[in-house]
């Protein structure tokens, strides 16, 4: 009774598999476009998965062929093929580097007073111009506080240009820094290459630091103004005290110094400079991936034959062009796996119970046979090795051979040892339909006791046996 019941489960689980088998390949998204990853740095040469999503087009299907690890800073990249040329020409300017050491700044105007300043005395409340006017600011005790202002504000306006001079210099040392890492075959020769947010950012400092000395100069000059004519105004009164003559002649050599500077820092931050500076970390930001993508690809051949081409981009570089040519075969025709499922098989245990009764007089105890399953529903981990026997609606077939083990899903565990045969579906995951035999461990009673008519109360009557039944299994392999 138990091996009838077990034919028409197996009969479903082949059915269901078949139909998951067919329409599995239905699930991937016709609309977008395979794309074929080969990187140069493989050892092996090509992923045997990209193969695979290659031999899942269908004829007429596009796809893509993308490059890692190659430098398209240096190379020019092309590919072509039996079924349609892609060949490219990318712009050949890239490596037309920027001297960055010609156009970073030189502020000696800053250096020539910086004595002067370091003994000016900053204060914490507002003694700036915006407190005078000509009028206000004509006695000996007004020009002084006057004065300590202007001297407050040249000492912090020094410190805040020399502070943009160091950060216009890290600016060109950073964009040089990012165009060496581009000139090496490999990445991370010359320390990390940037991410594009660094590139961003860097393009975004220079602008900001531009807008933040212009602010400064705007500021120096209108004091400088305000200063001078406060100086022509009280010019006879000053010439006659020693202590704002000497000060107003260094707030003048100071203002003029701090504006020159500006103006310095100004230059190298030109629109000519910024034109230079925006080329290379564009050309930087456009080739940070290190990869090479190429046009949609129709497939018509079964077997493709791709030229990849690299071209140094520069011919003073000393750098070797070449070529390869790969050819990725059509159809997989074997593959090794690890594969998890279910198993079905007949269920070879029996439950019992004790049943006391007495005649003539005497105890005696008999045992009582329960329902039980007459299938056995467990899982597996099968090695399997298969062979391509053909497709069935272009989902690849292969006849496979396994063997692994199994555990039974009861109220208790037992293991099982299992081999068989069968059918495989699909390309990078399989779906596997087998049959074959299962070594058993189960339960059965003792031959100390027989059914009926046992005059001592049963103890530990169940005992271990071993059996080989046949079983049909559905299981899965996913390639990750």
């Amino acid at each position: 009774m138990k091996a009838n019941k077990v034919i028409p489960i197996a009969f479903v689980l082949i059915f269901y598999g078949l139909t998951f088998a067919q329409q599995a390949p239905q699930n991937s998204n016709a609309d977008k476009i395979t794309e074929i990853i080969i990187d140069l740095s493989d050892e092996k040469g090509i992923d045997p998965a990209q193969i695979e999503k290659y031999n899942a087009l269908k004829r007429g299907q596009f796809f893509r062929l993308k490059i890692d690890n190659v430098n398209t800073y240096l190379y020019d990249v092309s590919v072509a093929n039996e079924d349609i040329d892609t060949s490219t020409e990318l712009p050949a300017n890239l490596l037309d580097l920027v001297d960055f050491g010609g156009i970073k700044s030189s502020l000696g105007n800053l250096n020539s007073v910086s004595e002067v300043v370091r003994k000016f005395v900053a204060v914490t409340h507002d003694t700036g111009l915006q407190a005078f006017d000509t009028d206000s600011v004509q006695t000996a005790e007004s020009l002084e506080k006057y004065f300590a202002g202007l001297k407050s504000n040249a000492k912090m306006a020094f410190a805040s240009i020399d502070t943009r001079n160091t950060e216009v210099d890290a600016i060109f040392v950073k964009a040089e820094s990012f165009q060496n890492t581009m000139t090496t075959l490999e990445r991370n020769v010359l320390g990390a290459a940037p991410s594009k947010q660094d590139v961003k950012t860097a393009l975004a400092s220079y602008n900001e630091a531009k807008a933040a000395i212009l602010e400064i100069k705007g500021r120096l000059v209108q004091e400088n103004i305000q200063f001078l004519e406060v100086f022509e105004t009280n010019e006879a009164s000053i010439a006659k005290d020693k202590d704002l003559k000497a000060s107003s002649a260094e707030i003048k050599k100071v203002y003029e110094a701090l504006i020159k500077a500006s103006d310095n820092l100004i230059t190298q931050l030109s629109a000519e400079n910024y034109g230079k500076f925006s080329a290379v970390l564009i050309g930087v930001l456009n080739n940070l991936d290190f990869s090479y993508t190429s046009l949609p690809i129709q497939r018509y051949n079964d077997v493709n034959e791709m030229l990849i081409s690299l071209k140094p981009r520069d011919k003073n570089a000393k750098l070797s062009g070449y070529s390869t040519v790969l050819r990725i075969p059509d159809i997989e025709k074997s593959f090794w796996g690890v594969s998890t499922g279910f198993y079905v098989t007949g269920n070879p245990e029996n439950n019992y119970s004790v049943v006391e009764r007495v005649e003539n007089g005497q105890i005696l105890y008999d045992f009582l046979e329960e329902e039980t399953a007459s299938v056995e529903l467990g899982i597996n981990t099968m090695i399997r090795y298969g062979c391509r026997v053909g497709e069935i609606l272009d989902t690849p077939v292969f006849w496979h051979l396994g063997f692994g083990a199994g555990l039974s899903i009861d109220q208790k565990f037992k293991p099982r040892l299992m081999a068989g045969t069968g059918l495989a579906f699909g390309g990078i995951n399989k779906l596997f339909i087998d049959f074959g035999a299962v070594h058993m461990y189960f339960d059965t009673m003792s031959k100390a006791y027989t059914n009926q008519g046992n005059t001592i109360l049963p103890k530990d009557f169940l005992v271990n046996a071993t059996k080989i039944n046949g079983y049909v299994s559905l299981g899965y392999l996913i390639r990750l």
